[in-house]
């Protein structure tokens, strides 16, 4: 490229080395099959796009090299600025392929009508995928292992959803619609929720730009959370805190549609594509406010699924299981799912409000569980109750405190107040009341008094303890014939 020129003649009189922009701008584009969307360039390799991470300054600093020269930040500026006008796209293009999904093998086209599966073909540009499953597909590969291991996981009525978790992933990012329902996976220690979550990261792939790992707090509290969920086929959390949640606002926006305002640091916020199921784990599920626990709009975006079963810790347990040849039949399993949803336009498993309040609240709520564990309904044969069973104040807050203790829950959560403790059993049904007390004694009365106590159309679920309330016993005074 001409240095300097003579402005009589015409005649170069020096020369130096220069990157031809274009050039490397159509060599770019040529070997990357480049996209612009969002202020960003997108580069194509090994079957997936993926946000410029360097290529392109290390591709013109090679460049520089070659020449024996320094590379300019105007080149990096220009050349950069010259690509995000090369086959620009105003909105994100990605991942919208009905029927397609990118494996390692290739990719697979779905017939939502038949059901027939065909491929897998060599993976093209012109899907434009953001991610490549870690694994091959192997149509052939038979479902009943992996139906044997989700079965020592939860219950059998329960199966289902942990297919349909990633089937409905898929189906939303090529719909470009949501069905507005996320995952809470409860379990102790043990208990197979994180091998559940071992087989996600190992069939979607923690690096295959399929996954996200952002936890429902962070969602609810943190803007910039959003820009790890674009573009995300699953957001997978593990060992979810108790702690109460907050800001449920972005979360029900955030699940009720596809296309939000996304927000990276030092970035203008721009428009972005959110599709990605959302599955936490826990072993206490999260609190919630009191002015939340009667929003249905909030219960209708979960499913509550409880991993009941306690299993021996060992190690080798995922190499040995989660073989290539069981992530196919897992995959097959999945597809079935996703042509269900597709054809019926619902999912299959759908639970009520109401059925997620109660085991999300029996599950995250100490006193709850006391209660549903300790306790049970009296039967009337739907006649008027005109009888509660009374309960000892005192024997009934030392039950549920050694209860906790037993089972290891979070000691934050133990009501430590008896006079909290009593505020909270209102909306179980025990009341505190003043109950005449008698004692008997060869049959005729012997003591009578007013005592304090909880009535409840509730009784007593274990024969061992005693609950029924008694009279204090009296020092120096004679006992009380009834009057």
């Amino acid at each position: 490229m001409p240095k300097k020129t003579d402005r009589k003649t015409g005649e170069v009189t020096e020369w130096k080395n220069a990157i031809d922009r274009q050039k490397a701008v159509n060599y770019l584009a040529d070997i990357y099959c480049t996209i612009s969307t969002g202020g960003d360039v997108w580069l194509y390799e090994d079957g997936a796009y993926h946000r410029d991470q360097g290529e392109i300054h290390s591709f013109i600093t090679r460049i520089a090299r070659g020449l024996d020269m320094q590379s300019q930040r105007g080149d990096d500026l220009e050349i950069t600025n010259m690509l995000l006008g090369t086959n620009h796209f105003p909105k994100p293009p990605f991942n919208y392929k009905e029927g397609y999904l990118p494996f390692r093998n290739g990719f697979v086209i779905i017939d939502f009508e038949t059901g027939v599966v065909s491929g897998p073909f060599p993976h093209s540009p012109e899907n434009r995928f953001t991610y490549v499953l870690p694994a091959d597909y192997d149509a052939s590969a038979p479902t009943e292992p992996v139906l044997d291991v989700l079965r020592q996981w939860v219950d059998e009525k329960d199966v289902d959803i942990l297919v349909q978790i990633p089937a409905q992933g898929f189906v939303q990012a090529m719909i470009d619609d949501t069905f507005k329902k996320s995952y809470l996976l409860q379990g102790e220690r043990d208990s197979g929720k994180s091998s559940y979550l071992e087989l996600i990261y190992r069939s979607v792939g923690k690096e295959s730009g399929a996954l996200s790992l952002v936890s429902l707090h962070a969602i609810s509290s943190n803007r910039f959370s959003l820009a790890s969920l674009e573009n995300k086929v699953i957001n997978a959390y593990d060992d979810l805190g108790s702690e109460e949640l907050v800001g449920f606002g972005q979360f029900k926006k955030l699940t009720g549609s596809t296309y939000h305002e996304i927000e990276r640091k030092g970035r203008d916020a721009r428009n972005g594509r959110i599709f990605c199921v959302h599955v936490f784990a826990c072993n206490i599920p999260p609190m919630v406010p009191e002015r939340v626990k009667y929003d249905l709009a909030f219960w209708s975006r979960w499913e509550f699924v409880r991993f009941p079963f306690t299993h021996k810790i060992d190690p080798t347990f995922h190499t040995r299981t989660f073989t290539d040849a069981f992530l196919s039949g897992w995959y097959n399993l999945i597809i079935q799912a996703m042509v269900k949803i597709y054809r019926d336009k619902k999912l299959a498993i759908n639970s009520t409000e109401e059925e997620v309040m109660e085991r999300w609240f029996q599950n995250s709520d100490p006193l709850c569980q006391f209660i549903e564990e300790m306790t049970v309904d009296v039967d009337y044969n739907g006649k008027p109750i005109v009888k509660f069973n009374k309960f000892d104040k005192d024997l009934f807050y030392g039950y549920y405190v050694e209860f906790c203790k037993e089972r290891n829950l979070d000691e934050r959560k133990i009501i430590r107040s008896k006079e909290k403790f009593t505020r909270e059993l209102y909306k179980y049904g025990f009341l505190p009341k003043r109950e005449r007390i008698t004692i008997r004694e060869k049959g005729k009365i012997k003591r009578t008094g007013l005592v304090w106590c909880y009535v409840a159309n509730r009784t007593w679920n274990d024969g061992m303890a005693q609950v029924e309330p008694s009279l204090p016993k009296l020092k120096g005074v004679d006992d009380l014939d009834e009057s």
